[in-house]
């Protein structure tokens, strides 16, 4: 079992967050539907780079990038 996230996040690993291996979306999810915080408030915290960047990876891989031509 990878403990990483609970041994960083001791806090919310005692609030009941999903602590596993790619729990993003789960933690995300359980941060808004149980702890009433806005998508916009963590978001905020993320650098414009960190969102710009995940933004065009998945244009990339969704095939929605325009071609060079």
């Amino acid at each position: 079992m990878d403990t990483t996230h609970t041994t960083r996040y001791p806090a919310l690993a005692t609030l009941g967050f999903p602590m596993y291996s790619g729990c993003r979306n789960e933690a995300v999810a359980y941060a808004m539907e149980e702890m009433g915080i806005s998508l916009d408030e963590i978001l905020g915290k993320l650098s414009d780079d960190t969102i710009l960047e995940a933004i065009q990876s998945s244009i990339e891989v969704m095939g929605l990038m325009p071609d060079d031509d």
